[in-house]
């Protein structure tokens, strides 16, 4: 849970949005919190929509927690991040082309 927490954004931010993941009523940072600690155990819920948060797999949040990480990787580019990368990609094809049909 902490993996994802981290990945994620700030504790407030994460126990929110992750309240709205799982379609709880309440949920408190204190619950998460001790959800990290290991006081209490975590709802099948919550591991599904803190994977789901943190962009990634259950597998690989529970690999990376067993092997003791202390961050997970930072997630692929998505949304903005792609389209401008696919923008970088076009704009590079533009100048090769235009470069071609110069006069020489």
């Amino acid at each position: 849970m902490k993996l994802a927490r981290k990945r994620y954004g700030t504790m407030r931010r994460f126990a929110s949005d992750l309240r709205e993941a799982m379609g709880w009523p309440t949920l408190s940072v204190a619950a998460v919190y001790a959800w990290e600690a290991g006081s209490t155990r975590i709802p099948a819920v919550a591991l599904l929509a803190a994977s789901n948060l943190a962009d990634v797999s259950v597998d690989q949040l529970l690999r990376a927690a067993a092997e003791g990480a202390e961050r997970l990787d930072p997630p692929a580019p998505r949304g903005a991040d792609q389209l401008a990368d696919k923008l970088m990609i076009l704009e590079e094809r533009v100048d090769q082309l235009e470069s071609r049909l110069a006069p020489q």
